[in-house]
């Protein structure tokens, strides 16, 4: 804690001597190796990060921040294909939380395995028909993936409107704006994703404002996305971490 407390407060250097000191003592110790890798991270050592963050995973395959961090550095440093063995892992450990449902999604959709993608969203609502985070997974995977059949995108489509009818909230708008682009209706696509954009501007949110203004811009030109989120999407472009305060 101490030595992410010093990275955090920007002594890189300082705290990559804490943890030295501490791994000479327990060098296999998972939690020690875990935030190695988080500091060399913050020191923009991505070789040195993966290596420790590897080395706590080996001493503790259940560590899931080390997972966590793994799979979006493999991401940020353009290696999809290796990130989804860390994200399916996050998955198994942690089957609820559907923000590793959409992590996996996004490693094989960037790694060009969209079908992949479906069929594993729809494994896992064949158990749990009611996931609705997963439900909203899914539809954007049926109506992005060159692969999926009618039958698919016309599901995707049903599902997206049923969850619309729900909420109307910016992230399930847009996936009903790509269902709706999926099958065919720009118009409404185009309409949809603008009231998203719309709540976007309205809350002064320029990042979402970026994000949904992309979709809104292929949906304009009658061009349906290739991925199921925009490609600047912190899914696809996992920030680096860096220190909350400059070093004194």
């Amino acid at each position: 804690m101490r030595a992410r407390i010093d990275a955090a407060e920007g002594r890189i250097d300082a705290a990559r001597q804490r943890i030295a000191t501490a791994l000479a003592a327990q060098p296999d110790n998972p939690l020690l190796l875990l935030t190695q890798g988080a500091i060399q991270e913050m020191a923009v050592d991505d070789v040195g990060a993966q290596t420790a963050f590897q080395k706590a995973i080996a001493a503790d395959p259940s560590q899931s921040e080390a997972r966590l961090r793994l799979g979006q550095l493999l991401m940020r440093t353009g290696r999809p294909g290796d990130a989804i063995a860390q994200f399916r892992a996050l998955t198994e450990l942690h089957p609820n939380d559907g923000e590793g449902w959409a992590q996996l999604l996004a490693a094989e959709a960037a790694a060009g395995r969209c079908a992949d993608g479906l069929r594993d969203m729809n494994q896992v609502l064949a158990g749990r028909p009611d996931y609705g985070f997963v439900i909203q997974l899914s539809v954007r995977a049926a109506s992005t993936c060159r692969g999926a059949t009618a039958e698919q995108r016309r599901k995707a489509l049903a599902d997206g409107e049923k969850l619309y009818r729900i909420s109307n909230a910016g992230e399930v708008a847009e996936a009903y704006a790509l269902a709706l682009a999926a099958n065919g209706k720009w118009k409404e696509a185009e309409e949809t994703q603008a009231a998203a954009l719309f709540g976007a501007v309205s809350s002064r949110d320029a990042t979402r404002q970026a994000l949904y203004r992309e979709f809104y811009d292929r949906f304009k030109a009658k061009q349906l996305p290739e991925l199921p989120w925009p490609s600047q999407h912190p899914l696809f472009k996992p920030e680096r971490p860096t220190p909350a305060v400059a070093a004194p």
